[in-house]
């Protein structure tokens, strides 16, 4: 069980017990405390609430205090979305109710005598002590936080199929009598978001590792923001990348059963155009090295791979396959890095998606494989020794007429483009797109070192002040 269930855990049960308790006190059927009327048990009313008052109070400071270092850096959406922690709200509604409530308490019925003092003073102690107990998951929460991986799966479960429709960048229309089709384009001209991008608290995480040129965390970062792809289809996914195929939880698959299939679309076109972005924005912010594409295409083959089994999830896979060759399309002049190739995975998928009945997927796998052999050095003869012989005879066959047609025609792309979202989009290598991530760069270069001169103004300023206190 993992650490964030647990902690669910621990809060249900502490709401739960409190609950039962407040239902017995007040039917007459448990009397935790003797009458309020006396000094010594006004005396402990005090202390009880100056104690839970005490360790809520310090536990909202450690709410606030690991918030504002889990957002450090200026990310002001990781912020807003750990400011929506339900076990924020849950202490500071029974710190409220004890405190509140005591100083009524003390302020009312020790007056004059009331029936239902007993059970105003039982309820006061079930609440304070309800403050208490949730001071644990609600550190435990905002220590996990600090922890990058833990803070993305927090981010990536909040992700919604509803949220990512609200903010209208995508445009889906599912077939009415087929389900496994669907027309979908993206709304990138004239886009008036109706709300927050919902992608922004997760974009912001993977910036730090971009910022820190960490591609290994990059990767373990990346694959939390496919996850609600796979949430929403109800299949198997591991953020881990241990596995790229297992078991669907019964859970998992009841949850799913009741999003419907265009917003399940939505979802796919909405990440993995991210996805593209991110892929063709990292060749400027990594010097166009090729490490950037390898945690990507990883992850997306495990998606593959973990969708192919869903029924109706063709069009989900149509997009994916189709961000793996736009991504590839845009690395084409770039070295390959390292001797393993993520590109070679896609040879597995393509059995898989055969084996599940997708043909037309796994035909669509089987010729972005070529157009990538033959127009990039990702699929080259040392880095894909042999993995053609692993797909089934019928995707060889394929195989081979797709690279004749690559080959034969430097304009055939994949699927004839049907489908493709960014089929429209400028290669690399075009002075648009240059000239564009240029100017991308160059303000980007243009901020840092605006932020390096205020720095240095600032140092000298405190280096002058105690210059001129040591002269006086």
């Amino acid at each position: 069980m993992r650490l964030d269930a647990i902690r669910r855990l621990i809060t249900l049960l502490i709401i739960g017990t409190s609950g039962l308790l407040l239902l017995l006190v007040w039917s007459d059927a448990l009397a935790l405390y003797g009458s309020v009327s006396t000094p010594e048990s006004q005396t402990t009313l005090v202390t009880v609430i100056q104690t839970a008052g005490a360790l809520g109070a310090a536990a909202l400071a450690v709410v606030f205090i690991t918030a504002q270092l889990s957002a450090a850096g200026g990310r002001p959406s990781i912020l807003r979305e750990l400011y929506r922690s339900s076990d924020i709200y849950i202490l500071f509604t029974f710190l409220a109710i004890t405190v509140l409530g005591g100083v009524a308490v003390l302020a009312f019925i020790s007056r004059s005598a009331h029936h239902w003092e007993h059970e105003a003073y039982d309820s006061l102690l079930i609440f304070a002590s309800g403050t208490v107990l949730l001071v644990l998951p609600t550190i435990m929460s905002q220590l996990e936080n600090l922890d990058q991986t833990i803070l993305a799966s927090k981010l990536s479960s909040r992700l919604t199929p509803d949220s990512i429709i609200a903010y209208g960048l995508t445009d889906v229309r599912v077939h009415s009598t087929d389900h496994s089709r669907a027309d979908y384009h993206l709304i990138t001209v004239g886009l008036r978001p109706n709300s927050v991008d919902p992608l922004r608290p997760l974009h912001e995480l993977l910036m730090e590792a971009v910022g820190a040129r960490d591609r290994v965390l990059f990767g373990k970062l990346f694959r939390y923001m496919l996850e609600p792809i796979a949430r929403v289809h109800g299949a198997y996914w591991d953020p881990h990348g241990v596995k790229a195929t297992g078991a669907r939880g019964l859970a998992r698959r009841i949850r799913a059963a009741r999003i419907s299939e265009a917003s399940r679309v939505h979802v796919s076109l909405a990440i993995l155009h991210y996805a593209v972005k991110r892929a063709r924005n990292l060749i400027t912010e990594w010097e166009e090295r090729d490490v950037g594409r390898h945690g990507i295409l990883t992850g997306l083959s495990d998606l593959i791979r973990s969708l192919a089994p869903v029924n109706n999830a063709e069009p989900s896979l149509r997009i994916c396959l189709f961000a793996v060759l736009n991504i590839a399309r845009y690395y084409a002049p770039i070295r390959p890095y390292g001797r393993i190739e993520p590109m070679n995975a896609y040879f597995l998928a393509a059995n898989e998606l055969d084996a599940a009945g997708k043909q037309r997927e796994a035909i669509l796998c089987v010729e972005v494989l070529a157009w990538v052999s033959t127009h990039t050095r990702q699929v080259a003869e040392g880095r894909a020794v042999g993995v053609g012989n692993l797909l089934r005879p019928n995707l060889q066959e394929a195989l081979i007429v797709a690279k004749r047609r690559a080959r034969a025609n430097p304009s055939w792309v994949p699927g004839n483009g049907v489908g493709n979202p960014w089929s429209d989009w400028p290669d690399v290598g075009d002075p648009w797109t240059e000239t564009h991530m240029r100017q991308n760069s160059g303000q980007d270069a243009h901020r840092v070192a605006l932020w390096g001169a205020n720095l240095r103004k600032r140092l000298y300023l405190l280096l002058g002040r105690v210059l001129g206190r040591g002269r006086t």
